[in-house]
């Protein structure tokens, strides 16, 4: 099954406290959180600077990034969907979050070895890009959740619906 649905993303504090809050937030409303991923930008922007040291592409100053760093580290991302996205948007607005929408595919796929590996392949071919993805399962599943933010969300769905199983 390979459906379009909307995710919530946003920037909290990075402070004890702070997902709390916002679960909290939406499970007083009645929202329920079906999938979420947590970044940590400061991981992702350290990994940045590493791959400049390996490829001696220069990104920014090395003062650029400890500026960057130092900010970064104030702030965590969380990107997830919910039972209610343009209820659970308006409700985080509306208690002062600085929160984006924005559409990606939930695909429940069977658990199996390999079958991640089909889904990107069979993107790659049609010249789609993964931005990211998130998703899991528990080992002793026959299903797990995949949400995949790509470059072109209609071609990505009308490819992998044809793909074969």
């Amino acid at each position: 099954m390979f459906e379009k649905t909307r995710q919530l993303s946003v920037f909290l504090e990075n402070k004890p406290g702070e997902l709390s809050r916002l679960a909290k937030l939406l499970g007083d409303h009645g929202v329920n959180i079906l999938a979420m991923s947590i970044q940590d930008p400061v991981e992702h922007i350290q990994g940045l600077f590493r791959a400049r040291e390996v490829t001696l592409r220069r990104i920014a100053s090395t003062a650029s990034y400890s500026a960057i760093l130092k900010e970064a580290s104030m702030l965590t991302l969380i990107r997830f969907v919910t039972s209610d996205p343009e209820g659970s948007l308006e409700l985080l607005k509306e208690a002062g979050y600085n929160v984006t929408m924005s559409e990606v595919i939930a695909s429940v796929l069977a658990h199996r070895p390999g079958r991640l590996a089909a889904i990107a392949d069979c993107m790659a071919r049609e010249g789609i890009n993964i931005d990211y993805t998130y998703g899991s399962s528990l080992e002793n599943m026959d299903r797990a959740l995949f949400l995949f933010h790509v470059s072109d969300i209609e071609a990505a769905l009308a490819a992998l619906k044809a793909m074969k199983d």
